[in-house]
């Protein structure tokens, strides 16, 4: 690889606007995260993973893979993995809000 590619071997710097990796992803990488998913079922380790494996430039395609916190009987004080698998299914991210200050709460100065 010469040092102005990229480790795919386009042009450094520059994107493509529609790809296709699910062969590859379907080759090389599904095996891999199976065996993630089976040794984090093992261990009772909720996980959640994403991958890009195809863009049109109107529409991405994503392979998404999932052992909840439930499923693993973990309990989760703050359970990230349900919040991206709602992004994935569709639902919309909002920032938390902030409670109001109050004219009471602030210091006069």
């Amino acid at each position: 690889m010469r040092k102005e590619e990229d480790r795919t071997g386009c042009p450094a710097n520059s994107y493509e606007m529609s790809y296709s990796r699910r062969e590859e992803y379907d080759s090389e990488i599904k095996g891999y995260v199976k065996e993630i998913l089976l040794l984090c079922s093992k261990y009772n380790i909720p996980v959640f993973m994403t991958f890009a494996v195809a863009d049109t430039g109107k529409g991405t395609e994503y392979v998404t893979e999932m052992l909840s916190s439930t499923s693993e009987g973990v309990s989760l004080r703050d359970d990230h993995l349900v919040k991206h698998a709602m992004v994935t299914a569709g639902f919309e991210v909002t920032p938390k809000k902030e409670s109001p200050v109050l004219e009471e709460e602030m210091e006069v100065l």
